[in-house]
């Protein structure tokens, strides 16, 4: 059998697979938790977790994908909360709800604030309040 543990693709083939995973959430939904993150997006959330809030995606959701990195289009946000909380992760789904990525959630200033997938201006989530994104990057693990 190949060696497959160290895997390089091209840029062009790493944006068209970016682009066909995100497409998936054209029209989706992101949802926003507190709690710990489970360890496989296809695991339900964790004992613990509560869905703070839940926002629209655009159709399409993302603009494509250059050098394996595309940032998501207005995201409509939520009009009221569904709880307190610490957002601490989200959940990005297909329109049915099915998962298609799971990732972190940081506040726009932190000082790390490369480390994030999704960023709010508050990740304190207050029931009722209107909750949006300030943004939203996919970026591929790969090798060059």
């Amino acid at each position: 059998m190949a060696d497959l543990t160290n895997p390089k693709i091209s840029t062009p083939a790493c944006n068209d697979s970016v682009d066909a995973l995100l497409a998936r959430a054209n029209g989706g939904f992101i949802r926003l938790y507190s709690g710990t993150q489970p360890s496989d997006c296809d695991n339900p959330p964790t004992p613990g977790s509560t869905l703070l809030a839940e926002m629209t995606m655009s159709n399409p959701a993302f603009n494509p994908a250059q050098d394996g990195a595309a940032l998501a289009k207005a995201i409509m946000p939520d009009a009221a909360a569904n709880a307190d909380g610490v957002a601490s992760w989200f959940r990005m789904t297909e329109p049915n709800g099915s998962p298609v990525w799971d990732g972190s959630v940081g506040k726009q200033e932190d000082p790390q604030d490369d480390l994030y997938d999704l960023y709010l201006n508050s990740c304190n989530i207050v029931k009722d309040a209107s909750v949006g994104i300030a943004s939203l990057a996919y970026i591929a693990r790969r090798e060059k």
